[in-house]
């Protein structure tokens, strides 16, 4: 489903013209914090070599040489990322991130994580369902993270370079189970 939208994106864009308007150099990055500097230095490779296109009031951006399948869309502070055909990840304006993935490569979503203010402390977390069956796995926020143990929320953090959670007022051990956090077996 995922690669549908990116092969439809690819079309229009072709068919647009966006070859007369188009400039080549660095990646815009206009509204972006620091922290997301950083992290497309890392993540998007080609940012230093990108080209973009304005194609029908958006701005389109993608590896100059055709490297990759990925592309960026822009318009009024609201960007959609496209990171192949198995990712996309949409940013509001005011920096809420949606993303869905299909980390499995079986054409089904299996990953989604959103924004969202928690009604309980008023504070913004991004929420992970990391094998997308409906329950919340992780919450993490500026200020703490947790993870979902049975159907709780427990606060995690690292202790002597290991992860774990609180638990009914105790201190467990974490371990990963495909791509769940789950209390460390004894």
């Amino acid at each position: 489903m995922i690669q549908r939208y990116a092969y439809v994106l690819g079309a229009l864009l072709s068919l647009a013209g966006c070859g007369n308007g188009c400039i080549t150099g660095a990646l815009p990055t206009n509204g972006f914090t620091k922290a997301q500097q950083s992290l497309m230095k890392l993540e998007v490779p080609w940012a230093a070599h990108a080209k973009t296109c304005q194609v029908a009031g958006y701005e389109v951006t993608g590896p100059a040489d055709g490297s990759s399948g990925e592309v960026f869309v822009a318009r009024n502070g609201t960007s959609v990322y496209i990171a192949g055909p198995s990712q996309i990840h949409i940013q509001s304006n005011d920096g809420s991130l949606v993303s869905i993935q299909d980390l499995g490569g079986t054409g089904r979503i299996d990953w989604v994580s959103y924004d969202v203010i928690d009604p309980i402390d008023g504070r913004k977390y991004n929420v992970t369902d990391a094998n997308a069956d409906g329950q919340l796995d992780t919450k993490i926020g500026d200020h703490a993270g947790f993870v979902n143990i049975n159907g709780q929320w427990c606060r995690f953090e690292k202790r002597a370079g290991q992860l774990g959670a609180i638990v009914a007022g105790e201190w467990r051990p974490l371990e990963k189970r495909g791509r769940i956090w789950q209390l460390q077996a004894k």
